[in-house]
């Protein structure tokens, strides 16, 4: 892969993670008013960090069918290596600072929670979505999408039917939601309104949609059509993002509320997306953005815990609401970008390291015998 050509995909990652902490930073403080619920649209970072883990799973998934013996498996370990042994040291870190205690945001966990999160299927109950690392139940999504992922790659081979799919995704998050109240609504209620109601909203049907985005980006880009190269010409590239802005204030506002949200913010990250596969405006793609890109992973289990204690040791007193916002989101930002970057260069790449060597030590296995029987 030529890394230059998807830095823009880094880009997304960097707006995903700086949307995600604006948004827990303006939670940790409570704010309200028009400035809270503009920090409130940055959670939406979430569904811009599902597409482009779609598109970026496509893509070298594709490579691994076409050079690989075993793509499956290599597939499942490199992810699985990508993902699981940063989230268990994220769990260790929670549960040596807070114990069983809330973590700021939910009250805390219970000792049957640990096991799920281990297992990364802590999406699958109310209770522990995200009770033992904050925010950990974007990642059993994103684990859970890992598991349709072969089924998924063998079944979406055109743009056409990547439209389709998102078109049976849109219309099967509020089904699914409707679904699962009638079905185990009794039983999720008894939780509490408000784990009921992110419970329906977080659960992979419901998030499908994202997914499904990326899959689409990743064929549009992957097949170049002849209207893709239209949006070389910087007014039409322009036009695009202005269309991803109206996505963005319908997503906002809820003036069409037929569609969710989170879907009509999908829809704009996929006009960014485009957007910026074509021209790299560097209002979006620039080294700030591309190297918090690149560290995002660690900065988003990290800065829930950074937050935690700024609000700690740096109280609100008399400050104005906004103006303690501002304190906490710039120094959330401060600690946590050097953190994270430790974190990236000293587990993240070893990890990662680690599984390219146990995927060319299978690859390796299976070639032995191929090549002794042409001997």
């Amino acid at each position: 892969m030529n890394k230059d050509r998807f830095e823009f995909i880094d880009a997304l990652r960097g707006w995903a993670i700086l949307g995600v902490i604006a948004t827990h930073a303006a939670s940790a403080v409570k704010l309200s008013g028009k400035m809270g619920k503009l920090a409130a649209f940055g959670g939406y970072g979430v569904q811009l960090f599902f597409m482009v883990s779609a598109f970026t799973i496509f893509l070298t998934y594709q490579k691994a069918t076409e050079r690989e013996t075993y793509p499956n498996a290599n597939f499942f370990t490199r992810r699985l290596m990508r993902i699981a042994p940063v989230y268990w040291l994220g769990i260790l870190l929670y549960s040596a600072v807070y114990g069983l205690g809330s973590r700021g945001w939910l009250e805390g966990p219970e000792m049957w929670h640990l096991p799920l999160h281990f297992l990364l299927i802590n999406l699958l109950h109310p209770a522990t979505m995200s009770s033992v690392v904050p925010g950990g139940w974007s990642i059993s999504c994103e684990v859970l999408f890992y598991l349709t992922v072969p089924l998924l790659f063998a079944w979406i081979k055109t743009t056409g039917a990547a439209a389709v799919f998102c078109a049976i995704t849109a219309v099967l998050g509020p089904l699914s939601i409707a679904a699962m109240k009638a079905l185990i609504g009794h039983w999720a209620d008894g939780f509490g309104a408000s784990y009921s109601y992110m419970y329906y909203y977080r659960s992979l049907p419901s998030q499908l949609f994202p997914f499904a985005v990326g899959i689409l980006l990743f064929h549009v880009y992957r097949a170049q059509p002849a209207w893709l190269s239209v949006l070389k010409r910087r007014h039409v590239n322009f036009w695009l993002i202005v269309a991803g802005l109206l996505a963005f204030a319908i997503s906002m506002f809820g003036w069409y509320p037929h569609i969710q949200r989170h879907h009509w913010a999908s829809v704009g990250f996929l006009f960014f997306g485009l957007a910026a596969s074509q021209i790299q405006w560097s209002a979006i793609v620039n080294k700030p953005m591309i190297f918090l890109g690149r560290i995002s992973f660690s900065a988003y289990l990290l800065h829930f815990i950074v937050q935690r204690e700024l609000t700690v040791w740096i109280p609100q007193g008399s400050m104005p609401t906004q103006a303690y916002f501002a304190l906490v989101l710039v120094a959330s930002i401060a600690i946590t970008v050097p953190l994270a970057w430790l974190s990236f260069s000293l587990l993240e790449k070893n990890f990662q390291r680690a599984a390219g060597l146990i995927v060319q030590a299978r690859e390796n296995r299976a070639a032995s015998p191929r090549s002794a029987s042409t001997a």
